[in-house]
């Protein structure tokens, strides 16, 4: 077994009473090593089909349970989250996130919870004009683009979601994720707008969840994050402001008139996002909360032709 998750769907029989004394053992275990018994449920719930009624009542079964692992490498998949701090998302090898279940591994940034509203305000942002082109920049798992073609496949539009990475890795797995998408998503390999150069594109919307925490920040995060998923979608450079000052210096040149740029940041990073937005012109610029309270998202609207200038290198 890797970190990677299961690499098989095949059933294997363990018997209930087994599963439920080696349960039992490992949530002592998690307690141990400060890990949260509602990632042991979730393991549970994703490779051995249980549901949480089940795990409560340690409810009696007629049968073996069918499993994608054996009891035995369920227990060295714990192992490896206890010991290697390896997070439970790339052992199952999938999280879900808003009404979509991803596969995920070392090569992407596993998607938050505080994110998925990102989707919801570039849309609410884009207002009546929501057909033609939009863009998904560092996809990683393609998350958000795969979001942004169900929500406006639902609402009738016809969108086509470009979204660019610059790790091949990434955009493997994000490719998968998106099967079922047909020619609603689109992926490229490239550094945010390089892949687009000479396409003659034009977006309705810019989203991107960039690499936004400070260099010397990334040291301090907890292990799982800062040992196992990808820096290169964690640091932001010296200040975390190095891939959003870019965004907004190139982002003019790619949106369509009235275009919206819609950009997830670190919590202290408002103000100076804001600053950023409106020394280069754009319009309506607006941080926005997230469920949290914390300032997580910058909304802003393209610079008029007049008004930005770009900035000097």
């Amino acid at each position: 077994m890797t970190p990677d998750g299961p690499k098989s769907v095949d059933r294997r029989a363990i018997d209930a009473a087994s599963l439920f004394s080696w349960y039992d053992e490992a949530i002592d275990r998690a307690a141990a090593a400060s890990v949260a018994r509602h990632e042991l449920d979730w393991l549970l719930l994703q490779l051995c089909g249980l549901d949480r009624l089940t795990l409560r009542l340690r409810s009696p079964a007629t049968r073996p349970i069918a499993s994608q692992v054996s009891l035995d490498e369920l227990a060295t998949l714990w192992q490896q989250r206890l010991v290697d701090r390896v997070p439970v998302q790339y052992l199952a090898g999938s999280t879900t996130w808003r009404s979509l279940t991803l596969r995920v591994t070392p090569a992407v940034l596993i998607p938050r919870p505080e994110t998925e509203a990102i989707v919801d305000l570039a849309i609410e942002a884009a207002g009546d004009r929501l057909e033609g082109h939009w863009a998904d920049l560092g996809t990683g798992s393609g998350a958000i683009a795969i979001a942004l073609a169900a929500e406006l496949a639902a609402l009738g539009k016809s969108a086509t979601v470009h979204a660019s990475d610059r790790s091949a890795a990434a955009l493997a797995v994000a490719r998968q994720n998106a099967i079922g998408c047909g020619d609603r998503v689109e992926f490229y390999q490239g550094s945010w707008f390089e892949p687009f150069a000479g396409s003659g594109l034009k977006f309705r919307a810019i989203v991107s969840n960039p690499p936004y925490i400070p260099a010397a920040t990334v040291d301090e995060l907890a292990p799982e994050v800062r040992d196992r998923e990808p820096r290169l979608a964690l640091d932001g450079g010296e200040t975390g402001l190095d891939c959003l000052i870019e965004l907004f210096d190139r982002a003019p040149d790619w949106l369509e008139a009235d275009g919206i740029l819609a950009v997830e940041h670190e919590a202290r990073q408002g103000q100076v996002t804001r600053d950023l937005l409106i020394e280069r012109g754009y319009r309506d610029v607006r941080t926005v909360r997230d469920f949290a309270g914390l300032d997580r998202f910058a909304i802003a609207r393209c610079p008029s032709p007049r008004a930005y200038t770009k900035p000097r290198k």
